[in-house]
């Protein structure tokens, strides 16, 4: 595998070597940490976007860039969710963010089986809406972060305990918001579930076919 130093290679290594540093910076609390974790996350999705444009209309598509450009978003996905982990209020998310891992391990060991078997799949429009929804997801955390962290300082509130700092800004409907994350990570993770089922059903098809 030649690897080229061109900009979409560029671009694609450098969305995998972020994510340590996104981490780091949703880690600690703080407003200037989170918009600075926001901040290059979008920095991060932008090369996602710009690597494979740039790639087809300046004609420097590679065997590396196409190797690499689906794993560099998978350690994105994991780490960013993995990063949120890190911080108490997300530990209940632990089973599904499991699932996402797994799911990708499974497709990924299924893709190289298949491989090997010559049975040849592309990418369904599913997957790729799947990746979609994961960083959406993972947009909508950050900023549920930083709302969280302007009513802390406009309420003076001393705890970062989210459900302290939600029933302060809205008695009645504060309980049900500090929900919300997770009612929509049960969401996420079953469409990731569900799209690996579906890639398994299309291997099952195709080598029925061979």
């Amino acid at each position: 595998m030649n690897f080229k130093l061109n900009i979409p290679n560029i671009l694609t290594i450098s969305r995998a070597l972020i994510v340590p540093i996104i981490c780091y910076f949703l880690y600690f609390d703080g407003l200037v940490n989170i918009i600075i974790a926001i901040l290059l996350l979008t920095f991060a999705s932008l090369t996602d976007t710009f690597d494979g444009m740039i790639a087809r209309k300046f004609n420097q598509t590679s065997e590396f860039g196409a190797f690499f450009d689906p794993l560099a978003d998978k350690i994105l996905v994991w780490g960013i969710y993995i990063g949120f982990l890190l911080k108490p209020f997300f530990y209940n998310m632990l089973p599904f963010v499991l699932i996402i891992i797994l799911r990708d391990l499974f497709v990924t060991f299924l893709r190289f089986y298949s491989k090997n078997k010559n049975v040849e799949f592309k990418t369904s429009f599913l997957a790729k809406t799947k990746t979609a929804v994961q960083m959406i997801f993972a947009f909508v955390l950050m900023f549920f972060i930083l709302i969280t962290h302007i009513i802390k300082l406009i309420f003076k509130i001393d705890t970062f305990n989210y459900q302290t700092i939600w029933h302060a800004f809205l008695p009645r409907a504060g309980e049900a918001i500090v929900n919300i994350p997770f009612i929509l990570m049960i969401f996420v993770s079953i469409f990731t579930l569900w799209t690996g089922i579906d890639y398994l059903l299309q291997y099952l098809k195709l080598r029925r076919k061979t």
